[in-house]
């Protein structure tokens, strides 16, 4: 009699629980897979989201092409209303893969236009952050031939330009903690738009000071060189040298090859006077990957040579800009707050990097040439 009042009670437990109660069906969803933010000269929010057109279920993701919808608003969160009153059933942002900054609209503090996506638990924090030269609104309106939906046209240039350590991955959980960090600064993907509004290129890095971008853009060799600094070496990396000699044949003068490991350390000491100073020992194996004169075993004193100095140099580059964008995406702050907080405690926190002096050593370990894998 007991087990017939159990198995009576799991049985009238599943009827009344089947089903969820916080149902949120596709069909009846419109999803947004990209965001752009513009600022205007109003101080007004220009908002810019894509909506798949659905031709059948892997559309979803993100095949297919896609309608584009602008709106004007005072916040993120008036700018989903007024979305909603545009779109067709409810607004779904919890596939949101791309988020887009104008330029301008980069240049003011960000964090509060994200503070949506870190309250509201439909939103995707896995989105995506680019800055845009211009106008991140003209980006939506990109019409390549090969990849007529937006989303995954950027995601596809993204992918590349990660595989190839010219970017960072960085999306809106992982900039968070960096954001209310004062002793290190963000850097973004920052795309361009190439004439004719049919192709978009990744152009390198866009240098924050703190929230806000500083104007300052790392091409692409040097944040390459940034990337494998901060985060190691990537399978892919290319770095070419030309006027090795004077060859007759313009080609011979040349070499390229990839990192194949860097080994860094970086050491920071304040002074007497207030200064910082970081000295870097940067020690690299590289793989020749193309020598038309076709005798790197010859040539290994002179390659060595050039291979060092040409570190150093961009080194230097990628130090002079990051002090003129104020852009401390080393971490020197910190190694300060970690090691030296007394120090740390009597700095501008907000300038001290202009007190940070850089010091580089490069040695080039190897040289190797042969096959490339």
């Amino acid at each position: 009699m007991k087990r017939v009042r159990v198995i009576g009670l799991l049985i009238s437990m599943i009827v009344l629980l089947t089903g969820c109660w916080d149902q949120h069906l596709m069909k009846n969803s419109s999803i947004i897979q990209v965001f752009s933010y513009d600022l205007l000269k109003n101080s007004k929010l220009y908002v810019g989201a894509t909506v798949p057109i659905l031709g059948h279920m892997d559309d979803v993701q993100l095949g297919g092409q896609n309608r584009t919808i602008f709106v004007t608003s005072d916040t993120p969160g008036e700018a989903r209303m007024a979305l909603g009153r545009k779109i067709a059933g409810t607004v779904d942002t919890s596939k949101v893969k791309l988020l887009l900054l104008g330029e301008n609209f980069a240049r003011q503090d960000i964090f509060p236009y994200l503070d949506m996506f870190y309250r509201n638990s439909r939103y995707s924090l896995e989105a995506e952050l680019i800055v845009v030269k211009g106008n991140a609104s003209d980006s939506l309106q990109i019409k390549n031939q090969s990849e007529p939906n937006i989303s995954r046209y950027i995601l596809n240039l993204l992918e590349s330009s990660q595989g190839n350590s010219i970017i960072p991955i960085q999306n809106i959980h992982t900039i968070r903690s960096t954001m209310f960090d004062p002793g290190e600064d963000i850097i973004l993907p920052y795309l361009q738009i190439v004439d004719g509004s049919d192709a978009a290129n990744i152009e390198g890095i866009a240098l924050f000071d703190m929230r806000q971008f500083s104007g300052i853009v790392l091409p692409p060799l040097e944040s390459t060189h940034l990337q494998i600094m901060k985060n190691g070496v990537s399978e892919e990396n290319r770095f070419t040298i030309g006027n090795l000699n004077n060859d007759e044949h313009k080609i011979n003068r040349n070499v390229t090859f990839k990192v194949k490991h860097l080994s860094k350390k970086m050491k920071v000491k304040p002074d007497d006077q207030g200064n910082i100073h970081v000295y870097f020992d940067l020690r690299y194996k590289t793989l020749v990957t193309e020598y038309p004169k076709d005798n790197v075993i010859g040539d290994i004193p002179m390659l060595k040579e050039k291979f060092a100095a040409y570190f150093v140099d961009l080194t230097n580059k990628v130090v002079d800009k990051l002090h003129e964008a104020n852009c401390d995406a080393f971490g020197i702050g910190r190694q300060l707050i970690a090691y030296y907080p007394k120090i740390w405690s009597k700095l501008d926190q907000k300038n001290y990097y202009s007190k940070v002096k850089f010091h580089t050593e490069v040695v080039i370990e190897t040289i190797q040439s042969g096959l490339n894998y």
